[in-house]
Formats: C-alpha cells, structure tokens, sequence
C-alpha cells in the first residue's frame, strides 16, 4: 500500500531533514529552514547551498550580514561561537576549524578551542583520537585533552582500536637502478605501541581495519594482487588466491574482485563466497547502509545486497544509498520511487527531472514529508 502525501510544496532548492529541520531555498533565492509540518523560520536567512543541514545539534552557513566566514547554527538557529574562514561538521564532539592566520584546530560543542596549531587534521574516530600534521609534515595524534601522542612520517586515523602509521621511509635502490624512498609501515594500538609490522616494500595501499582486517594492494610482478592482513600484519589469504581489489569487512562480509571473474562477489571472513556476482559502481564509499550493500548488476542496473549476500530479488535502472530505511530507486517508466529493505514500492511513482535526494521525502523541485 502507498504510503498517503501529507504536504507538498515547492522550493527553488532544498537540502533534505535532519534534526527536524530542512534547508530550502525560498522563491527571493535566499535560503532559510522549515521543520517537517512545513512552517518557515525566516528569522535567519543565508547565502549558501553547498553546506549539511544540522549534523550533531550545529548547522554551518554564511550568513548575509556576516561577511568574515562560515557560521555554526544551533538547533533554535541561534549563530554560535565566532566565525571561521573554514569550518567543518562536527563529529564525535569536534569539528575542524580554521583560524584566520590559516592554522587548523578543533572547537568543543561549547565552542572552546583547542590549545594546537596545524597545518592539517582529520575528525576524532571513536577511540578519542585525532590524526594532525604539523607544518613540519609529520603526523602525530592528539586526545581529547589536547594532547598530543606520538610522531610518524604517516598516520591514519583509528579503526577497530589500531590505527597504520609509517614510522619512517628508507632509500633503497630499486630494479632499475633509480633510488626510492619506500614507506616502514606499522601497526600502533590505543597507547601508542607497535603491535605489528608490515613486510618491507610490499604494499603500495593499506586499508582501514574493521571487523579485524584491513585490504592491502601489493606489487606482484608486473601487476597488482590485493590481500586482507590482520592486526598483527600477519597476511590472511583466506583460501583466497588472485584478489585485485576488496572493500572492509562489515557485518561479516566483504565485496572483492579476483582475476579470474569479471565482477565482485561477497565473502565472509573465512574465505567463503556467499553471493552471485555484481558490479562495483564506482564513486561510491561501498559499505552497508541500514543493513544494505548498493550494487551494479551485471546486465548494467542496480540492486541492493542485505547482510547475507542475497539481493532484494529485483534491479532498477538507478538507485541510491539507503536512508532511515528507504532508498531512491529510478523505475523501467523512468519514474523515480521509493523501496524499503525488501525491495517493495514504499510511495507512488513520480516524474521529476532531476531525481529524488537521498534523504527520504525530498527532490530538487518539492518536499514531501510521507507518512510512515
């Protein structure tokens, strides 16, 4: 059954709900927010479209009376902190800023800075750390405290408590006689102790762990092959021979591809493929979304894989990620809809010209608030 319309209206632009509130561009070209019974706040109107909605309680806009850069919004749209030349979503209680002397930190939710000054940063993982670089170029972590931990040539940020650093690089001379300088990569956990390194000028990409692996790309002659390590380094073939590419680990399976088939297929982590094979549709971060994995058919369209490697049983001429449960899909009469995870036609078929965002209930051209 057809979930029933509750409102339509139409906009110039919108940016789809989150926290209750939507960013729209009114018919002036001056964009504001409306909450989900369609109510406008025009107390506070902004220039921009290229910025989120709200993410963790803050909105980031420029602001028509504020001219010295990029504003957080709180959730009764009060302007908050100062402003940043650049500023960046906050995620695990910190968002990146830039100061206007051009150097980086992190503000609290309160809006505290914190006491560094780097050249570059990247979001605090789940463990309570942040990977920097200093203007030196070398990368060290920094706490929550505003500590800082450690010093490597390269660093990634945390996954499944462990996290890839490049302690330093040694010049060697390679098979054609030209010099190199090749990477020592190590594997540090939460107090900064190496607890595994990676075989010497093998790997030319290391991947993030999740679930206790990561996917390495190595140099194997005059080509490339792909293998998953574990936290110690330790290669783990899995029964495996032949990868070329592979994704993380997640709910138990990962999408790799061999040279022996022209698509990607799901295995689990001992090795067993428990899916047909697919397409990889590149662009795409490639991991599940509410339990469904997007992937291209091979006839060319595009289908949704659940957590045991079995599709939703039907294919469509497009479709995006799934969101709060629903996903976007384009049908065989080019009209755009929505599926739930069993694949079943949530709303009516609708034409629009340019297609449905992502976020449930909204195109470029109205907001739909549907009933669920």
């Amino acid at each position: 059954m057809n979930i029933p319309l509750k409102y339509a209206r139409k906009f110039k632009d919108c940016i789809g709900f989150s926290d209750g509130l939507a960013k729209v561009r009114f018919e002036d070209g001056t964009w504001g927010f409306i909450d989900r019974q369609g109510k406008n706040y025009t107390n506070v109107t902004f220039k921009n479209d290229m910025y989120d909605s709200f993410i963790n309680g803050f909105s980031r806009v420029q602001l028509y009376e504020d001219k010295s850069g990029l504003q957080y919004l709180n959730k009764n749209l009060e302007a908050v902190f100062k402003p940043y030349n650049k500023a960046y979503p906050f995620v695990n209680g910190f968002a990146r800023v830039m100061r206007d002397d051009g150097s980086m930190t992190f503000i609290d939710t309160d809006g505290n800075e914190m006491n560094i000054s780097k050249k570059q940063l990247y979001n605090f993982s789940a463990e309570g750390f942040a990977v920097t670089q200093d203007f030196s170029g070398k990368y060290t972590y920094v706490d929550t405290k505003g500590y800082e931990h450690g010093q490597f040539d390269y660093a990634k940020s945390f996954s499944d408590d462990v996290a890839i650093v490049v302690t330093h690089h040694r010049n060697i001379i390679d098979w054609d006689g030209s010099r190199k300088s090749v990477p020592e990569y190590a594997i540090i956990n939460k107090k900064f102790e190496i607890v595994g390194i990676l075989e010497f000028d093998r790997y030319i990409s290391v991947g993030d762990f999740y679930e206790g692996f990561a996917f390495c790309v190595y140099n194997e002659g005059n080509g490339m092959g792909g293998v998953f390590i574990d936290k110690k380094g330790n290669e783990c073939n899995m029964g495996l021979t032949g990868l070329s590419l592979g994704s993380n680990f997640q709910n138990g399976l990962a999408f790799v591809s061999d040279y022996y088939s022209d698509g990607y297929y799901f295995i689990n982590t001992d090795g067993k493929k428990v899916s047909k094979k697919y397409k990889l549709i590149r662009g795409l971060d490639n991991q599940f979304y509410d339990g469904m994995f997007l992937v291209g058919t091979m006839d060319n369209r595009r289908t949704y894989v659940d957590k045991t490697g079995k599709d939703i049983g039907k294919s469509f001429k497009y479709g995006r990620q799934f969101t709060n449960g629903f996903a976007t899909v384009q049908l065989d009469n080019d009209k755009w809809s929505y599926i739930d995870t069993k694949g079943k036609l949530v709303f009516g078929e609708y034409f629009m010209t340019s297609g449905f965002y992502e976020d449930m209930g909204f195109d470029s051209v109205s907001i739909i608030e549907l009933l669920v």
